[in-house]
């Protein structure tokens, strides 16, 4: 595909390892929960870095689209038999193999340098959290990494979908990279300041840690707010973002 054949998809993945490879050693200096220094205690801290995959994937997906306009190679795209919707899914669905691929790329090395360091049979280990009730529960550590991931993946996937939408309406990935980058980083706090207000729970930001339901809270106290209710406003950015890609891009001029 297009994306593994540019220096700077390359360049983006290093960017990730050498993140990486600094988080390892702070991790390494650190400590402080009883799993630490441990094979999954190691690949569960790396989870986190996740948001360098998301920045990384941030910046293929703006030009995912934009590029073509600005490189003027759309027309070139558009002539092909496929329709408009088929070239707009397979290019949304290369952004999330990219994305999938550094994810692979994440685990795969946390875990082998993980078992180096502190040894492949520390397996047993549990993490804990407290639950509904003030009761505490018991995991695997195994089980909190893939956990981790998966939740993750919930941001990420309406982060790029929203990256997705400005790269297709306003054909700029300068725009697209911004936009996307600027409300990962403010929407906490953007939903923080309009937490008083009763429309504060339809905030997209307000609804993305679905994680904070498994800790019997919610994330705006006495709104009612439930994991169905967040799940459901996701789907519903979801589906406006990516309507308003296929829309946009379904009846843009290329010649304009």
């Amino acid at each position: 595909m297009k994306i593994y054949r540019r220096i700077r998809t390359w360049i983006l993945v290093g960017l990730v390892l050498i993140v990486e490879g600094l988080a390892f050693w702070i991790y390494n200096e650190s400590g402080g929960q009883p799993y630490d220094h441990t094979l999954w205690g190691g690949v569960l801290f790396m989870s986190n870095l996740t948001i360098a995959a998301l920045f990384a994937t941030i910046i293929i997906a703006a030009d995912s689209v934009a590029g073509e306009f600005s490189g003027g190679t759309i027309k070139l795209l558009l002539i092909r038999p496929a329709t408009r919707t088929k070239i707009l899914l397979s290019k949304y669905l290369s952004v999330f193999g990219f994305l999938l691929f550094l994810f692979v790329i994440l685990f795969v090395t946390s875990f082998i340098v993980s078992g180096l360091m502190y040894g492949f049979g520390s397996t047993t280990e549990l993490y804990s959290y407290m639950g509904k009730g003030n009761v505490t529960h018991h995991i695997s550590l195994a089980s909190q990494t893939f956990r981790s991931y998966g939740f993750s993946c919930i941001l990420i996937v309406i982060i790029i979908s929203l990256c997705f939408m400005v790269s297709s309406v306003f054909r700029s990935s300068a725009i697209a990279i911004t936009i996307s980058i600027v409300l990962f980083f403010a929407g906490a706090i953007i939903g923080g300041i309009i937490s008083q207000f009763k429309w504060a729970k339809y905030y997209l930001f307000s609804n993305v840690d679905l994680q904070i339901y498994l800790t019997d809270q919610i994330p705006i106290p006495g709104s009612g707010m439930t994991l169905t209710f967040s799940i459901i406003v996701l789907l519903v950015y979801f589906i406006i973002f990516n309507g308003l890609s296929w829309f946009v891009f379904k009846k843009r001029d290329v010649a304009s």
